[in-house]
């Protein structure tokens, strides 16, 4: 591997922006960290409905008893862990569903093998991927996610009337 080469993209995502780095496969930094608008950031850098994702987990019955266990964090975490087929994947992922989508008869294209921590407050903690694409190529991502707000407040909308209006026909 040469000095400019990488194994991975290490991401931190913030509201506005994201910062980045690239490690080669000794794990040493290739590139620092740089700042990076999420409206120019490569397209992996949308974090999916992950909620979603882990739903579609959930309802697999390998993860029906799921038990909790710790999260690599350390944390008291259910760990879902699983297969989400590619048609699954178009209305949740819909960038994953149209890089795998077109040629979903080579080995690993046809889905998504993922893995969710859940928190006992039902929030996403850590969500790991991994595919193989159409070409061969492999990608794993691990998002973690920190620095959770309380909750926002939720207020039931206001009462709707409806009035019958009778058909004078």
């Amino acid at each position: 591997m040469s000095p400019d080469q990488y194994k991975e993209t290490q991401e931190v995502l913030l509201p506005d922006h994201a910062y980045l780095r690239r490690v080669n496969d000794r794990g040493e930094t290739v590139k620092g960290w740089w700042r990076d608008p999420l409206t120019k950031a490569p397209p992996g850098n949308q974090i999916v409905e992950m909620h979603t994702m882990a739903r579609l987990l959930a309802r697999q019955p390998a993860n029906a008893h799921a038990r909790p266990v710790r999260a690599p964090s350390g944390a008291t975490t259910y760990r879902l862990t699983g297969w989400i087929d590619t048609a699954a994947l178009k209305d949740t992922d819909p960038r994953t569903y149209v890089m795998l989508a077109p040629r979903p008869d080579v080995p690993g294209a046809k889905g998504v093998r993922c893995t969710a921590w859940v928190d006992m407050q039902g929030r996403v903690v850590r969500f790991d991927e991994d595919l193989v694409y159409p070409d061969g190529s492999e990608y794993r991502s691990v998002t973690t996610l920190t620095g959770f707000d309380g909750p926002l407040p939720v207020h039931p909308p206001p009462l709707l009337v409806l009035h019958r209006v009778d058909d004078p026909g």
